[in-house]
């Protein structure tokens, strides 16, 4: 029987989702737990991956297993093994050919830019210094920019190994949120490494010190942009991940 993880995560000591062998990543904790409770070795496919020090609000995670699991027993136990900067919200049985990644329509990511440094905010939000120069208009055209094209080399990582370079955009736009200056994004999709692009172009087209004729350009000709700037992963929220499928009372 398939079983779904609905769960979230404070990414800061972690290398990220997926297992890696140069540190601890949320797979291997979760993985961990689910072996130690249910005493027989299980491997999960996650929704995505996240880089090292990327949040996650809301994550999704699948594993096969036997029919005999309590959900919400599973729950418990496992919320009592894994680190607390990772917090399973629910377990649910769901159709076997649903999958966690494929089976995914819709993603929506956040990204924080603080105004000042916060000591109860340390690596959950950008605090940028150059805030006040930022010019909000500029960063707004950006994103209504970014909302207009389908193909996106300029805004992926160097050897990503992707196929193509199509990402069907929902929600492209900047706002303020208790002073913060936020930006969201949805998509069928993300290359890797593209949000950061995105939101550090952005900041630089915020500067100044690269123009919106020149990211049009970038990315009608798709090639790379001259002043790439991936901001830090500490600001990046995955906010909500979207399938076919409700899982369980007001997801």
């Amino acid at each position: 029987m398939r079983y779904f993880l609905k769960l979230a995560y404070r990414g800061t000591p972690f290398v990220g989702w997926q297992m890696q062998t140069n540190g601890l990543s949320i797979q291997q904790c979760l993985q961990e737990a689910l072996f130690k409770v249910l005493r027989e070795p299980v491997g999960l496919t996650g929704c995505g991956r996240t880089d090292t020090g990327v949040h996650a609000k809301e994550f999704f995670a699948h594993f096969d297993g036997h029919d005999s699991i309590v959900p919400e027993s599973l729950k418990d136990r496992i919320n009592r093994i894994v680190p607390a900067e990772i917090a399973i919200y629910g377990i649910y049985a769901v159709p076997d050919d649903l999958h966690a990644r494929f089976s995914a329509t819709r993603r929506t990511y956040h990204y924080y830019l603080a105004s000042g440094r916060d000591p109860f905010r340390e690596d959950l939000v950008y605090a940028f210094y150059n805030f006040h120069k930022l010019d909000r208009e500029k960063m707004q055209k950006m994103a209504e920019l970014i909302l207009r094209h389908e193909n996106f080399y300029p805004f992926c990582k160097s050897h990503s190994g992707v196929e193509h370079y199509l990402c069907k955009i929902f929600v492209s736009r900047w706002t303020i949120i208790d002073d913060d200056l936020v930006y969201e994004i949805s998509a069928n999709r993300f290359l890797r490494g593209m949000v950061r692009l995105i939101v550090g172009m952005s900041i630089q087209v915020g500067l100044g010190k690269e123009s919106l004729d020149q990211v049009m350009e970038a990315l009608l000709q798709q090639r790379s942009l001259d002043r790439s700037f991936s901001a830090p992963a500490h600001g990046l929220y995955l906010s909500k991940v979207e399938y076919p499928f409700a899982f369980g009372e007001g997801n």
